[in-house]
């Protein structure tokens, strides 16, 4: 087996680094895989080893997903035969190496190591089983893509409310809706009627009469009951605390309890107002598609 050796200006001959060697043909010149030279009569292997041509045609071949995306290339013309092909990721200025691969055809399989809404630069070269390497075809500029984000916020918002409570008054019982901390009591109405009929005996004023309650205190005096009572009080956003919005029968003309059929007020009295209450709002941040930059 010969070596191939150059004649160097200074007279001497040297060995051709391995991989180096240019020809000229077709007007353009080409890196060959091998090389004989004549000899005697015969061509005989000089033992160069050439380098792979580059690979062509670098592209995205799937986006996985906004974390995985995978390449395809094209084998180059001419240059020593192929072994391998090694896929380089790069950060987007190319200062820092995020991942390499082998693969021995295209395309590559996923690159995982990339992560979402990150630009990068991918190169591609190809290695012959002598282990020489083409140059690096690229960079092929890409952007991963970026899921769409959803957050979520407790907001506080005001809406109306309406509830009846069931009269069933007798003497000193407190009668009404027991007021939570987040509603605001604006009207209530008393729509009230004696279970039974009284007599001309009892006198007003001294011993039947109803009291309007706003947490659970005693306010101002109904009229006496002869027929019923249909009336609506403003009670100007009274938030509530738990106590009690109503009513309460004073005097011993009303019945002593719950069990005693007669004189007792029934009825319905309805509270309106507006409550607070929170609520879950969802924020949105659109998807980013995967492309090139």
């Amino acid at each position: 087996m010969a070596t191939v050796k150059l004649r160097h200006t200074d007279g001497t001959w040297r060995a051709f680094p391995e991989g180096k060697l240019k020809i000229g043909w077709g007007g353009a010149w080409v890196s060959p895989s091998t090389m004989k030279i004549g000899w005697a009569g015969s061509w005989i292997d000089t033992g160069y080893l050439g380098n792979p041509a580059n690979p062509i045609n670098l592209a995205v071949n799937a986006w996985a997903t906004h974390d995985a995306v995978s390449f395809k290339w094209a084998a180059g013309a001419g240059g020593a035969a192929v072994s391998t092909y090694e896929v380089a990721i790069n950060n987007s200025n190319d200062t820092a190496r995020v991942a390499t691969r082998q693969d021995t055809v295209s395309p590559s399989a996923d690159f995982t190591e990339v992560v979402q809404n990150t630009a990068y630069r991918v190169y591609v070269r190809a290695i012959s089983a002598s282990g020489l390497s083409s140059g690096w075809s690229g960079p092929l500029q890409i952007k991963m893509g970026k899921d769409a984000v959803t957050t979520y916020t407790t907001e506080t918002d005001t809406r109306p409310f309406s509830t009846a409570v069931s009269v069933n008054g007798y003497k000193d019982a407190l009668v009404g809706y027991a007021v939570p901390t987040n509603r605001a009591v604006q009207t209530v109405r008393y729509q009230i009627s004696a279970y039974a009929g009284f007599t001309s005996a009892l006198s007003p004023y001294n011993n039947r009469e109803i009291y309007r309650l706003s947490n659970s205190g005693q306010n101002e005096r109904f009229s006496w009951l002869v027929q019923s009572i249909d009336t609506t009080v403003d009670v100007a956003d009274y938030w509530g605390n738990g106590g009690i919005t109503g009513m309460i029968c004073r005097g011993t003309g009303w019945a002593s309890g719950p069990a005693t059929s007669n004189y007792r007020a029934t009825g319905t009295i309805t509270v309106n107002g507006y409550e607070t209450y929170n609520y879950q709002q969802a924020h949105t941040v659109a998807a980013i598609a995967n492309g090139y930059w």
